[in-house]
């Protein structure tokens, strides 16, 4: 029999004020299955105690405490994860500027609209050290090679993993930014979020079952509809770290920092 593996996705905020999603699933290599999902690290370490997940309530921000993360998931489902998957720039060095990762996931997927943000000192700057430290201490890797290892700390982009979920040939158009150069209202941005978001839970559900939550279907607010983004940014990222433990996935980068992407 498979041995089976807990993955954890983080759709890590860039900065202290604003909530992260998680999402924890399990594989054996073949199969897996969303375990919970919450739209903030407060939200959903109270959900590995046993509280259910309060999609109403607005989420908080705040850092990641690992040490905690890691225990209420091993208290809760009797293991840690074997590989960790953050949307954020990681690096074995401080981040000060663009780095190759990032030169190279643009010039690769720039055509497709799929260019990365370009960090500093300060975006996400100590927040990225801080995670990327405590994971270190607790046992993960930062990988930058050798896809598939356990004990793995990863970077993902969920922009390009979506273009490989989806089997799509461009930017898939499920975030509530400010930009948006499309000319349509409010309400019809707010309806086609909601819609984008359907597709994009339905197809990640046809990888790992049910996530636990439902969208809604209508919303008068962009704020309203944030922590369902961050919620299925984490679902992706869990998805990403799924296809690393099967060997699926190529690292983009250089010895210091890599991207993970779907191949």
């Amino acid at each position: 029999m498979a041995a089976t593996h807990l993955v954890l996705g983080i759709d890590s905020a860039w900065t202290a004020n604003n909530p992260s999603g998680v999402c924890l699933a399990e594989t054996d290599g073949h199969c897996a299955k969303c375990r919970l999902v919450g739209p903030s690290y407060d939200q959903f370490i109270e959900g590995c105690e046993a509280t259910p997940v309060d999609w109403s309530r607005q989420p908080s921000g705040g850092e990641l405490d690992v040490p905690r993360l890691l225990k209420a998931i091993q208290k809760r489902f009797g293991m840690r994860p074997t590989v960790v998957a953050v949307d954020m720039p990681l690096s074995l060095e401080r981040i000060t500027s663009r780095r190759q990762a990032d030169n190279k996931i643009s010039s690769e997927f720039g055509s497709r609209h799929c260019s990365t943000h370009s960090p500093g000192p300060t975006r996400p700057g100590p927040i990225s050290d801080r995670l990327t430290s405590e994971f270190q201490i607790a046992g993960y890797h930062l990988r930058t090679s050798e896809s598939g290892q356990p004990n793995s700390l990863l970077e993902v982009y969920p922009h390009v993993s979506i273009l490989k979920l989806m089997d799509l040939p461009d930017r898939y158009l499920y975030k509530l930014g400010k930009k948006d150069r499309s000319g349509l209202s409010k309400p019809d941005r707010i309806q086609r979020a909601i819609q984008n978001f359907e597709a994009l839970q339905d197809h990640l559900e046809r990888d790992l079952g049910p996530l636990g939550f439902s969208l809604p279907t209508d919303s008068h607010t962009f704020s309203s509809l944030k922590r369902y983004e961050d919620a299925l940014d984490s679902a992706v990222c869990a998805w990403t770290a799924v296809q690393y433990l099967r060997e699926a996935c190529r690292g983009v980068g250089d010895e210091t920092a890599a991207i993970w992407i779907p191949r």
